[in-house]
């Protein structure tokens, strides 16, 4: 997935065309770890989604970041270690059936951007 972008990036020589590269939705569409994915693409990414993903590859699961399996670590250390300070947003989608509440939204959003914060993940430079 990355791979390709890059390519087509890299073609395209523009340096206002980058990636913008989401965290889960290359799992649930390529079958892709992002882990494994962004070092392919690290100097095309401009932008981030930061979403996690739970449940099987092609099931609607996107739940606060740090309930899933996306190893947000390895990543953030991939970004950090070419320079790439791009900006991102965290993305919680839940499930199909959408948040059960209001309420959980935000405590989705507070456990997501704690989770961020307490990983230390640069979020400024």
């Amino acid at each position: 997935v990355g791979n390709k972008l890059a390519y087509l990036i890299r073609e395209l020589a523009s340096t206002y065309v980058k990636i913008n590269y989401d965290t889960a939705n290359c799992i649930f569409y390529g079958n892709v770890k992002p882990e494994e994915d962004i070092p392919l693409c690290v100097g095309e990414i401009g932008y981030l989604h930061i979403k996690d993903k739970s449940g099987k590859q092609n099931e609607w699961n996107f739940p606060a970041v740090g309930d899933g399996y996306v190893n947000f670590e390895k990543i953030f250390h991939t970004l950090n270690a070419a320079g790439n300070g791009s900006p991102f947003s965290i993305e919680i989608e839940f499930t199909q059936a959408g948040p059960p509440s209001t309420e959980e939204v935000y405590r989705a959003a507070s456990r997501s951007l704690r989770y961020i914060v307490e990983h230390e993940f640069h979020l400024y430079k």
